[in-house]
């Protein structure tokens, strides 16, 4: 379900809880954050 960001912030301010996923690793990646080849991911 693709949401706007207007969308996603309306919610937001209403309290609502958003679940964001979909290559969020691969974004932290390019934006340098160390991975764990034994991870999921990155580290916490």
């Amino acid at each position: 379900m693709a949401m706007s960001y207007k969308d996603v912030k309306r919610r937001l301010d209403a309290g609502e809880v958003i679940v964001l996923d979909g290559a969020t690793g691969t974004e932290l990646q390019r934006r340098g954050a160390q991975m764990d080849p034994s991870a999921w991911c990155g580290p916490a």
